[in-house]
């Protein structure tokens, strides 16, 4: 089995699991821990050791970061480091499909690469543009 634990600037992690937990069902395996006081800066590290504690049973644990280099992921990666967890897996740039594909994935007995897997299909089908656009009669169509 393996955990996940989502993590990030405000509540963005008790939102994001909030909206995986409404599409999914899914509610076992799946932590948050939100960065809602900056003024305490150790509050995210305590949080994340006690979230990896309560998944010390699983096979592997997933933390999901919003972004690369901030404070819930520089904690992450020096948790990982510090303590040397092998288990400990982090991915940065999280969002809601990737989540829910990874949730989906994990509570389907999913291995580890097939819920790291996920980061390349989020990469490719979790953005992208709906606009009109008016046409430039000047532009070559190709």
């Amino acid at each position: 089995m393996i955990g996940l634990i989502v993590t990030g600037h405000g509540h963005f992690a008790t939102g994001l699991t909030s909206a995986v937990t409404l599409v999914t069902g899914i509610q076992d395996g799946i932590i948050a821990c939100d960065f809602d006081d900056a003024s305490a800066f150790n509050s995210i590290r305590v949080k994340l050791e006690n979230a990896v504690e309560a998944l010390k049973d699983y096979d592997a644990v997933v933390i999901f970061c919003d972004l690369f280099s901030g404070t819930p992921f520089n904690q992450a990666l020096d948790m990982k480091v510090s303590t040397g967890n092998e288990k400990i897996n982090i991915v940065y740039g999280a969002n809601l499909p990737l989540l829910i594909e990874a949730a989906l994935a994990a509570s389907n007995e999913g291995t580890l690469e097939d819920i790291l897997g996920k980061v390349d299909l989020a990469k490719q089908y979790s953005m992208g543009i709906v606009a009109n656009q008016a046409a430039n009669e000047d532009e070559d169509d190709f």
